[in-house]
């Protein structure tokens, strides 16, 4: 072979060896690019990373407040029943400035809370809505001796709005421990004042400690509804005079500092022999059960047994305070033990 036929056959062969050897296709880098951004995304979504993206889309278990479907929410725990003066008229909607608190004691409810559908309308091309009538204890609630009667809208100074029960409480034998509170203002109890309409029922409070110039008594301060089927009790250990107290007010009640139409039936209030259920000097008007009862209020089977007093000065009575009982007004089988208190009783108040 000739010298230019070599050197034409070698121009070839490195002309071939570029083209199979050389710079890649346009075409084939493309390709590259969309299976690398392919694996990145693959792995993004099924790596490391589906965890987090399971949190954000994860829907939010809903709770069922109701769990017994019977109209009543349940409560268990301080800060729930606390913010039962957020929604006063125990319908499962709060109501006022704190409703914010009121949503944060009960986070992500069920519709309506759990409670039941009712056909308000009798439409049926109208959606049922659901129906709470009240509040229910599931078990105790120990305050631990940090309380603030409901009803004064969160004003620690007694100066807010003063909100009356308009609802029902059922207690379902549960106890209210250690609830204790003192402000020289008045109107304190477990509630500041109860309204015509509302009912508490089968609650007990234990170890109360109310201190107010008037108005003061353990369930609340001034009852206007219905209070059945609720205990009282106190067994201070304290040897310290000023600890053995439920109450101090110059107008006061073991159940109840004015039963003003309201109606108190199957209570009872008990304080050991350590304990005493008012302690304060002056002109007070003190009753086992309450201090005053106007405006056709009822008393019936009730019980009282206590040291009612200490101090040895005040118009106080076994059932009712000096004062008599208002015209109109029904006292019927409400009985203080006189075995257990001290000082005077209104003539007839009791047995």
């Amino acid at each position: 072979m000739d010298s230019t036929a070599h050197d034409a056959l070698s121009q070839r062969r490195h002309s071939s060896n570029n083209r199979h050897f050389g710079a890649p296709p346009t075409y084939v880098l493309i390709v590259s690019a969309f299976l690398v951004l392919t694996f990145a995304l693959f792995a993004a979504n099924f790596g490391d990373a589906p965890s987090a993206v399971s949190a954000q889309t994860a829907p939010v278990e809903l709770v069922d407040y109701d769990i017994d479907d019977d109209g009543y929410i349940d409560v268990r725990s301080t800060t729930q029943f606390t913010n039962i003066q957020n929604d006063y008229n125990t319908d499962g909607v709060p109501e006022g400035p704190s409703a914010s608190n009121w949503n944060s004691a009960w986070p992500n409810p069920m519709p309506g809370m759990g409670c039941q559908l009712t056909d308000h309308d009798s439409d049926p091309m109208t959606a049922d809505e659901p129906t709470c009538i009240g509040y229910e204890l599931m078990n105790d609630i120990d305050y631990r001796w940090n309380f603030y009667p409901l009803g004064w809208s969160g004003d620690h100074w007694g100066f807010g709005p003063r909100v009356g029960l308009t609802g029902n409480i059922k207690g379902n034998g549960y106890r209210i421990l250690n609830a204790h509170y003192g402000n020289g203002s008045g109107g304190w109890g477990i509630f500041h004042k109860t309204e015509t309409g509302s009912r508490i029922e089968g609650l007990a409070i234990v170890n109360p400690r109310m201190y107010g110039l008037q108005y003061v008594g353990p369930v609340a301060g001034r009852v206007s509804g219905t209070v059945e089927g609720v205990y009282v009790y106190a067994d201070y250990t304290s040897n310290i005079a000023n600890q053995r107290y439920a109450i101090r007010a110059n107008w006061g009640g073991g159940i109840t500092s004015l039963l003003e139409g309201g109606t108190l039936v199957n209570s009872f209030v008990f304080m050991d022999r350590n304990s005493i259920l008012t302690r304060k000097s002056g002109s007070d008007n003190v009753g086992g059960l309450f201090g005053r009862l106007t405006n056709n209020g009822v008393c019936r089977n009730s019980y009282v047994s206590a040291r009612l007093f200490e101090d040895g000065i005040g118009r106080v009575g076994g059932i009712i305070s000096g004062q008599a009982p208002a015209s109109g007004t029904t006292v019927s089988s409400c009985i203080a033990d006189r075995s257990a208190w001290n000082w005077a009783v209104w003539p007839g108040a009791g047995s």
